[in-house]
């Protein structure tokens, strides 16, 4: 289900009127939906809910999210006419969906 919230917030992303800000408007709305993703995630892991093996999955997942996203970042400051890239929303569709499930399972 989350899993679908962000995939529709990442396209409504796409419709607005130049490239430029459907991409800042995209990497924007991807921010916020992990800061609140790992806010969550946190939580569950200081209250003890989350073992060791899934926290290791997750870092792995976010990490590769944090290189992507600031790259992402760093073309968009360049001025470059650049949509959300296909590996960034893989991405963070791998981790919402781990996240949640871990989430979920509580």
């Amino acid at each position: 289900m989350l899993g679908f919230l962000i995939f529709g917030a990442l396209i409504s992303g796409c419709v607005t009127s130049t490239p430029k800000r459907a991409a800042y408007d995209t990497i924007f709305t991807i921010g916020v939906t992990v800061d609140q993703l790992m806010t969550g995630y946190g939580q569950a892991v200081k209250s003890g809910d989350v073992s060791i093996e899934d926290q290791q999955k997750v870092k792995k997942i976010y990490e590769e999210y944090r290189k992507n996203y600031l790259k992402i970042v760093d073309i968009l400051s360049l001025d470059m006419d650049s949509p959300a890239p296909e590996n960034l929303i893989a991405i963070v569709t791998e981790l919402t969906l781990l996240i949640g499930g871990l989430l979920e399972n509580d």
